[in-house]
């Protein structure tokens, strides 16, 4: 079976509120989700895929 997180462990794996989520998803913003009825849930690779895509490197000094 599918590995799935409930918005509550998704927040805690990133570091980030519930609500944080919920404003992203409105916006559609943050990582990729799944509905399933009403429920919203995050595959795991989409929250490191996520952290992925965001990381700010600064080259130089």
């Amino acid at each position: 079976m599918m590995s799935l997180m409930n918005e509550k462990k998704a927040a805690e794996c990133l570091g980030l509120s519930v609500g944080t989520l919920r404003n992203w998803r409105c916006n559609s913003e943050g990582p990729s989700y799944l509905k399933l009825g009403g429920a919203v849930r995050y595959r795991p690779e989409d929250l490191k895929a996520y952290v992925e895509e965001n990381l700010v490197t600064h080259l130089g000094a």
